[in-house]
């Protein structure tokens, strides 16, 4: 999550509803050419188990840079358009200073079961690996490295929230309100490969997880411990939002932006319906 993390009770509305799960179907980008490199470590977790690859972990040093000096105007984080594809870069901190290293990037793309969601990002290896099984939820994720993904329906302030974490590690939130989380333990297919200095995750979403009328996005990535943690954003605070003394937020749903998923999946789409958010109301 980021900044302030607590969760309280809920509420909902919005369009016709069913169900459609099966995260069955993370493997369209998995046909790669095997390395043999002694510092890779690929990891395949299903539903909570994981199959681990050859290889040993090496974590690696933080890189860290000096503070940026000088605020830049955000920009809109940069989508790269592509056909069925949206590829957003994370290049600002959550209250808009550039960030020291090369930005996280997060790409969307729609498969049969779900939404498929690829990241690429430095590793840090700081803080050190939680102490939780990988390829299972684990709980406060937020503390550790991570990188988090928000689904939003702003005419229903319900929400998916994503984390994954470097170590293989997951957490799924679904959330009706700011901050009210009603569903936790979800199962995700997703795949980690590790090397010395950089990551790359891939998870298939089901669209049974999406709230109704998804349209709004936001992105965030943590790292580093003590005086040295970094929260970063794709969409940060405005310049003229932020307080003196004001603490990171990720739940600031004012500052989403629209995501259009009729650009990754066709403008004839409908958004499968969820049993999921339909027991929310029963």
């Amino acid at each position: 999550m980021g900044g302030n993390k607590k969760y309280a009770p809920l509420n909902f509305p919005c369009g016709d509803w069913g169900l459609e799960i099966g995260p069955e179907e993370l493997s369209s980008g998995q046909n790669k050419t095997k390395q043999k490199n002694p510092t890779k470590q690929k990891n395949r977790f299903v539903a909570g188990v994981a199959e681990r690859g050859s290889g040993s972990p090496e974590g690696a040093a933080a890189r860290r840079g000096p503070a940026a000096p000088t605020r830049e105007p955000p920009t809109a984080g940069e989508e790269t358009p592509g056909e069925g594809q949206m590829e957003f870069r994370l290049k600002h901190t959550w209250d808009g200073l550039p960030v020291s290293h090369e930005p996280v990037t997060i790409g969307l793309r729609p498969g049969n079961a779900g939404l498929l969601m690829e990241v690429r990002a430095p590793f840090f290896n700081d803080p050190p690996a939680p102490p939780g099984e990988p390829g299972k939820p684990f709980g406060g994720l937020w503390d550790y490295e991570v990188v988090e993904a928000f689904f939003l329906s702003d005419r229903t302030e319900q929400y998916l929230e994503v984390e994954l974490c470097p170590h293989g590690q997951y957490l799924l939130l679904l959330l009706s309100g700011r901050r009210k989380a009603w569903k936790e333990d979800l199962p995700l297919e997703f795949e980690v490969t590790r090397m010395k200095t950089k990551w790359e995750g891939k998870a298939l979403l089901p669209w049974s997880y999406f709230p109704p009328c998804t349209g709004k996005f936001n992105a965030f990535a943590i790292h580093g411990s003590g005086e040295e943690r970094k929260y970063e954003a794709l969409y940060p605070v405005p310049p003229h939002e932020l307080q003196e003394g004001q603490e990171p937020d990720f739940h600031r749903l004012e500052f989403f932006k629209d995501l259009n998923l009729k650009e990754l999946t066709g403008e004839d789409w409908k958004q499968p319906e969820s049993d999921i958010w339909r027991s929310l109301n029963k």
